[in-house]
């Protein structure tokens, strides 16, 4: 998609509110480093709120990996002492 043809959906009045569609518009004008087209289109229609719940629900997913990540660490490690101690251990 050519940036004159995003500029075309985001004028159309059917689609150009659509929240995604403005995010999307605003990640494609800042990598063209046009910030002030990203601005308008990422502040006016809601699209900070978007980028909040993404955000939000991305930090949850992040903790959620940590906190599994340091459950099954913690595991290996009990099963490891469980396996040095009974190598330690006289019959």
């Amino acid at each position: 998609m050519t940036i004159s043809s995003l500029q075309e959906r985001l004028g159309d009045s059917a689609i150009g509110n659509n929240p995604i569609l403005c995010l999307i518009a605003g990640i494609i004008f800042i990598h063209e480093q046009d910030y002030n087209e990203a601005l308008k289109h990422t502040t006016a229609r809601g699209t900070m709120d978007l980028y909040t719940t993404l955000g939000a629900q991305s930090m949850k997913v992040c903790k959620a990996m940590v906190l599994e990540s340091e459950n099954l660490k913690f595991k290996i490690d009990e099963l490891d002492a469980k396996l040095h101690g009974s190598h330690l251990m006289p019959n």
